[in-house]
């Protein structure tokens, strides 16, 4: 499906990287290179399928009823905790609904409630960050050159239909499962620090790799044919050192990408992984 790539070092990294033009290719970053790309929704939906083969129980959960419950739950509510103000909706037609609830997604994203969103940046450097920070095996970036699979979306959905939320609340169907890419009409601080966006499928309990099947895409290419479109760059874990070496010569870390005290907090732990503090601290011994 992916091109995947094992690299043999950092700069074949960069060199591959950079020939692509920037604001073309997204890149999402992983600590662990078999992980499945799943939305945080999706991760929790199999918690609760679990938690029934415990009990032995056969319970055929309703994903999109449950969506909605977390989602409206989250609506009613969040003005206790955050000054953020959502939008209401300006009427009841389906494209304005849906503009409502991705916009009620990406702030749920923000705070860490599951939500059907993937997160993705337009900084491969960005994408290795997350690739690294936590990783204790091979870990890896996916790159995706997005104009390509939105040109392919045609295919799919009626454009007429081209919305993300489900019928039952809604009153429409989809054939196929599809993506689409979701920027915020209000960004957080977060989201431009990290130069990031969103993936968002119409379906909530689905793998990514099995939606990327409807777009026909081999070894990199949609049809197998044209130019690469889809990679996936491994890095060995011998590569971590130097990964995070390359990062904050970059001024990449918690720090410049969290606000706050969380940034400062979470950077505290880069001195460990500091080679030259590594051997500073064997020389004390």
């Amino acid at each position: 499906m992916w091109l995947e790539v094992v690299l043999k070092s950092w700069r074949e990294f960069e060199k591959i990287v950079s020939t692509f033009p920037r604001g073309q290719w997204i890149y999402r970053g992983q600590s662990n290179a078999e992980w499945k790309i799943v939305t945080s929704l999706y991760r929790e939906f199999d918690k609760v399928h679990m938690y029934n083969e415990y009990l032995n129980k056969e319970i055929e959960l309703n994903y999109n009823l449950a969506e909605m419950e977390m989602t409206r739950d989250f609506i009613s509510s969040y003005n206790l905790y955050s000054s953020h103000t959502l939008p209401d909706p300006r009427d009841q037609e389906l494209k304005e609904q849906n503009r409502y609830y991705l916009e009620s997604w990406s702030l749920m994203q923000h705070y860490g409630a599951p939500t059907r969103l993937l997160d993705w940046t337009y900084s491969p450097y960005i994408g290795a960050f997350f690739a690294v920070d936590g990783a204790s095996s091979d870990f890896c970036i996916y790159a995706l050159r997005i104009k390509d699979f939105s040109n392919y979306n045609h295919r799919l959905v009626d454009e007429n239909n081209e919305l993300l939320v489900k019928p039952e609340w809604l009153g429409f169907t989809s054939s196929a499962s599809y993506f689409k890419v979701y920027e915020p009409a209000r960004k957080n601080e977060r989201i431009r620090r990290q130069q990031g966006l969103f993936l968002v499928s119409n379906e909530n309990y689905e793998q990514f790799d099995e939606i990327l099947i409807n777009y026909q895409l081999k070894k990199g290419k949609i049809n197998g044919e044209g130019e690469l479109v889809a990679y996936k760059f491994v890095f060995p874990k011998k590569f971590v050192l130097d990964t995070w070496d390359n990062l904050q010569r970059m001024n990449i870390n918690h720090e410049t990408l969290y606000s706050g005290m969380e940034g400062f907090g979470r950077s505290i732990k880069l001195g460990l992984l500091n080679i030259n503090n590594i051997l500073f601290l064997q020389s004390k011994k």
